[in-house]
């Protein structure tokens, strides 16, 4: 049932996107690296590039493999209304209703926390090459305990600070549309 579920749904968002009704043009993330678990919380942009209102349902997925654990603590709503748009969630992912009026540019804030077992967390940015189009922009926000050290980064950060007990770390791209995910490669003091 799932299965056909997420065929129904993604063969819908791809003809959305094939007709170019919609486009998603930008994510604004923090992400929260503490305590053997990688938080998100993003504000994604879509906008809708005809004259009549557009209801889909997006699939938002998870990293997986045998390092994460089950994801907790997930959220999608829409920031305009703050109403729920979260449908369901299974173990690769939850999907959420997105609803933008005609010529609208709408945002959605979702969010999840993933344990996890290993030395790497991952957010997936590859999902972008299916809307064949780059986003106009992207902030990237990392938050690190400071006893995780960062050994390698995906994307060299443009900025990094530190206060109190934490690491900060800033990405900000404009004409973005990503060639890999968002990994770290992480270590423990």
């Amino acid at each position: 049932m799932r299965k056909v579920y997420l065929t129904v749904v993604l063969s819908v968002v791809l003809n959305l996107l094939q007709a170019g009704q919609i486009s998603f043009i930008r994510e604004d993330i923090d992400f929260t690296l503490k305590e053997n678990a990688f938080y998100i919380d993003g504000i994604y942009f879509f906008r809708n590039n005809t004259d009549e209102y557009v209801k889909t349902t997006m699939f938002y997925p998870y990293p997986k493999d045998s390092t994460y654990l089950e994801p907790d603590s997930i959220f999608a709503y829409c920031c305009e209304d703050s109403s729920n748009a979260l449908v369901k969630n299974d173990n690769h992912g939850s999907y959420f209703t997105v609803m933008i009026p005609p010529e609208s540019v709408v945002s959605y804030n979702v969010g999840y926390k993933q344990p996890f077992l290993g030395n790497h967390v991952e957010y997936i940015l590859l999902t972008t090459k299916k809307w064949k189009e780059e986003f106009e922009e992207v902030t990237y926000k990392l938050k690190v305990q400071s006893d995780i050290t960062i050994d390698n980064f995906a994307y060299k950060p443009d900025s990094e600070s530190a206060s109190g007990n934490y690491r900060y770390y800033l990405w900000s791209k404009k004409n973005f549309m990503p060639d890999r995910n968002f990994k770290l490669q992480i270590s423990y003091d």
